[in-house]
Parts: C-alpha cells; structure tokens; sequence
C-alpha cells in the first residue's frame, strides 16, 4: 500500500511529513505551495506515484493498471495531466484497479478513486482549514484536539465492521464514496455528488457470463503485464477459483498460498488444502503451505501493525505469519478473494424461502 496527503495548512504538512520520515514508510513525492501535497511508495513495489507538472502536480495512490497493461510512472503520469479536463471518467475507462487520483490543474484540484469505491479517501474541513488523506489514522494523530467521537458510527462498525455512508468513527472526518469526488482551493473543500449511473447488465445469461470470462482474462492479462506473475491466497470459495481460472486460461501460473491456523482468515475447510495440492500437481504450480495461527497474546503485534496499517492493523488478526507471507511472497502481487465470505456466513441468507429479495427486506429484516 502507499499513502497521501493534501492540506492547504503548512503545520498540518509539517506534522505529517515528520510522521511519515519516521514510519515504514519512504516519501516518494513532494509538493509544497499554496497546497502541499506528500505521497510514499509502496512498501513493497518501487515506483513513482506523483510528479510536478506545469502549475499543478498529479498522484496516483493504490493500484492502477494504465491502458493494455502499464505500470505508472512519470510519462503516464504527464499523460493523465495533460489529457485531464475535469471528465473522471476518462481517465477511469483508460485503466483498471483501485486507486485514488489527486490532480491540480488550472488552479481546480480535484480528487477522486475507482468507482468500486474499495479505496477509502477520507477528509476533514473546519474554518478554511481542510486536509484529504486516505489513511485515517494519520489524519486523527494530526488532527486530534479537533476531533470528537461518532457513536453511532462506531456501534455500526463494531457490528458490521463497516458504516456504509460517508461517516467514519470522528464526526468530523467523512469517507468519499467511490461515485463522488473532492474539489479543492486554497481555503475550501467540496464534496462534489456524481450523477454517474452504474450500467445494468442487459442481454441473454449465456452471453453475460461469456461477457464476464472475457473481462476477467482481460483482467489477469492486464496486471500480468504490469507487476509478473501473481500470487494467489488460495482457497476453495468461487472467488479465489475464478482468479485462478483468468490466469492459467491465458497461460500465466501464479504461486499460490494456503494458510492454516486459527485467523478468521483460515475460516477454510480440510478439503481446500487438498484441492489445492491437486491444483498444484495437475497445471505445474507452486504451492506455499503457510502458518497462520492467531497470536498469543492476541494482541502481541498490534503496535507494529498500527504503523503500517492505521486503524486497519487487526486486519488478519494482526497475524505476522499472515503478514510474513504478503511482504515477503517472491511476487509482486498478492491476491485475496473478496465477498464470498459474507454470502457464505450469512444463516439469515441461508434460510431464506425465496431465491431473491429485494434490498428493503435485507435493510428491514437483516440490518
């Protein structure tokens, strides 16, 4: 992961840069005016996400994959600059990824992620003074004597380990959605609501599920071409079986990684390991069996997780075998399947007598 920082307040810039220099982090750019601006680079992929262009500056956090398959670097960057004149969408049709674009030009900044919204932006605004980051907690240790607690935000999160509109656990930091953007100046900030309507899927089945194969080769073969082989956290849930299946039908073997333990992580059942070791022997592939047990104490690396993740260091239940496995895996690109798990951990859903219900029963009987 890499981080930014926008602020139009120098002691605010000051604070963070002073933090960053002493984290696991490296400063990849720099930008200091009106509105400074910090990036830092991965902490495992070297690259170059931000870059001084005529009076302005533009910065790629996350991952974004350019065009057929290129990585960003300083002429991609030009080219989004240069090309840019206020239409997001043109740049998110140019690649794919989860992402998040600062951009200065003609004196409009603007700021704006993927539209799956995965790529949390958070920002904070009080009397003229504004700061955009997509690390939380970085914003709360700068900004703590000006903030106060959201309850019912947190009892949400505790109970969904989400909040689903644009709040976050502060009253007053608030998380841009993924069709919604931030324009800023020097002394203010706006939320800007997109009227962007998601494309239905129109057609025969059989033609969207060829529709659907065809994106997700397109996929693999794109971010092949950008980061190499990949690896996959492999397990036997419908996610994990469909990334596998994207690249080995374009010829790419990725390694794959099984972890055992007792992380919420392993939530996996015997068999999945098996299977695994037949997907190995049968296409050829390399197969990392790896520990993934919950620490003992529970909670023995969580300081050296919040320096790395923010609030998120409980992610995987702050397992160094599970974190051992992502920095130091011999590829570049490290997938984990998304969204099978609340399907499957769902009773509720499970024992349902109807095939499909309308999103006002979920919301009233459910959430």
């Amino acid at each position: 992961m890499s981080k930014f920082f926008i602020t139009n307040k120098k002691s605010l810039f000051l604070n963070i840069k002073k933090r960053e220099e002493a984290s696991p982090f490296e400063i990849c750019f720099i930008n200091e005016g009106e509105i400074y601006v910090l990036t830092t680079k991965k902490l495992k992929v070297d690259h170059v996400n931000g870059k001084k262009v005529g009076d302005g500056f533009v910065a790629v956090t996350g991952t974004m994959v350019w065009g057929e398959g290129k990585r960003v670097d300083e002429e991609i960057l030009r080219t989004i600059w240069n090309g840019y004149n206020g239409d997001k969408q043109n740049i998110r049709k140019s690649c794919i990824g989860n992402y998040a674009v600062s951009i200065l030009k003609d004196n409009i900044g603007s700021v704006f992620s993927d539209l799956s919204g995965f790529y949390n932006i958070y920002y904070y605004c009080k009397d003229e003074v504004w700061a955009i980051s997509n690390s939380l907690y970085d914003l709360y240790a700068i900004l703590k004597p000006e903030l106060s607690y959201d309850l019912l935000s947190i009892a949400e999160f505790m109970s969904q380990s989400s909040i689903l509109n644009g709040d976050t656990i502060f009253k007053e930091i608030k998380r841009l959605r993924g069709y919604d953007y931030l324009n800023f100046s020097q002394n203010r900030i706006e939320c800007i609501v997109d009227d962007y309507q998601y494309p239905l899927a129109e057609g025969e089945f059989n033609e969207q599920v060829r529709a659907y194969v065809n994106f997700s080769k397109d996929y693999a073969d794109k971010t092949f071409k950008a980061f190499g082989t990949p690896t996959i956290s492999m397990t036997g849930g419908l996610d994990a079986r469909m990334l596998l299946a994207s690249y080995l039908s374009i010829g790419i073997k990725p390694d794959l990684y099984y972890g055992k333990g007792n992380t919420f992580l392993t939530n996996t059942f015997d068999q999945d390991l098996e299977i695994d070791r037949l997907y190995s022997k049968k296409f050829g592939l390399q197969l990392f069996e790896e520990c993934w047990d919950t620490p003992e104490p529970f909670n023995k690396f969580w300081d050296k997780y919040l320096d790395y993740f923010g609030f998120s260091y409980d992610i995987y239940a702050s397992s160094d075998g599970v974190m051992e496995s992502v920095f130091n895996n011999p590829n570049n690109y490290f997938i984990l399947g998304e969204g099978g798990e609340m399907l499957r951990n769902l009773p509720w859903v499970d024992n349902r007598d109807k095939e499909f219900f309308a999103l006002d029963d979920y919301l009233n009987e459910y959430y």
